[in-house]
């Protein structure tokens, strides 16, 4: 009996154990683009491309904007991009936490850009959610 009573004492404090170091899930976003139709409702834009980047002001040693490292910035997470869906969202994973800048932007007619911003904070075990809004720009020739 005695001999049983240290095994169960011993599997219950190897499973508080194992429990108890569980390691954190990586971050992830997921990013909702909302644009406004004809009518000028608001509606969720699919197919719009949506760039995550880790600072816009940042520059490299030739003078390129957005880009700390280029030979890292898709494996770090620096800078990434993707295309929403027919829901308006597309989801990133990322390897650490970090403030990133969010970009989103479609070009419905040429010369016309429909754009918009935002932030996302990442944190582990958290999925971050962000709203962008797109706003109607007309480029100069």
């Amino acid at each position: 009996m005695n001999k049983l009573f240290y095994i169960l004492v011993i599997i219950g404090f190897a499973a508080i154990i194992t429990s108890s170091c569980k390691k954190p899930t990586a971050p992830k976003a997921t990013i909702t683009v909302i644009g406004n139709d004809k009518d000028g409702n608001e509606v969720y834009q699919s197919g719009a491309t949506v760039v995550v980047k880790a600072d816009p002001d940042t520059h490299d040693e030739h003078g390129n904007v957005g880009h700390v490292r280029p030979d890292l910035d898709s494996d770090e997470g620096l800078y990434t991009k993707g295309v929403t869906g027919s829901g308006g969202t597309v989801s990133f994973d990322f390897k650490y936490e970090a403030i990133l800048r969010v970009y989103a932007y479609t070009v419905p007619k040429k010369n016309d850009t429909l754009w918009g911003e935002g932030a996302i904070i990442l944190k582990e075990d958290e999925t971050y959610e962000e709203t962008v809004y797109l706003r109607y720009s007309t480029l100069q020739n």
